[in-house]
């Protein structure tokens, strides 16, 4: 790799790029990886954003969902295998408008970091 194409790569990654969705999508590995941001403030109606498997090709990704518009973004892991682990009854959050998630994947499952909500 040259230097010009690693100064890309580190200059891509300082910036902690945003990815808005505007309608209902289960994200990819390579959208959790790459998107440090990830934007469902542009949607015309209410959508759900699922998340991959949790799994080699994304752990160690750490993501903050966000829903500044008007409607609810629903954040839901693949499967029933929750977050944590902790089963179906823990595998969907609903995000209003002015709310944030933070989650992780440490390869067996999803977990989240941080909820904030419109009041904080």
């Amino acid at each position: 790799m040259s230097q010009h194409n690693i100064l890309s790569e580190i200059q891509s990654l300082v910036a902690y790029s945003r990815l808005e969705k505007t309608a209902t999508a289960t994200l990819t590995d390579k959208e959790v990886m790459a998107y440090r941001f990830i934007d469902g403030n542009h949607a015309s109606e209410a959508i759900a954003l699922t998340l991959p498997v949790a799994g080699n090709g994304n752990k160690g990704a750490i993501v903050t969902i966000t829903d500044y518009g008007v409607i609810a973004v629903t954040v839901e892991t693949t499967g029933t295998v929750g977050f944590g682990g902790a089963g179906a009854t823990k595998e969907t959050l609903t995000l209003e408008r002015g709310e944030a998630v933070t989650v992780h994947s440490n390869g067996s499952y999803w977990f989240q970091e941080s909820n904030d909500t419109a009041g904080s």
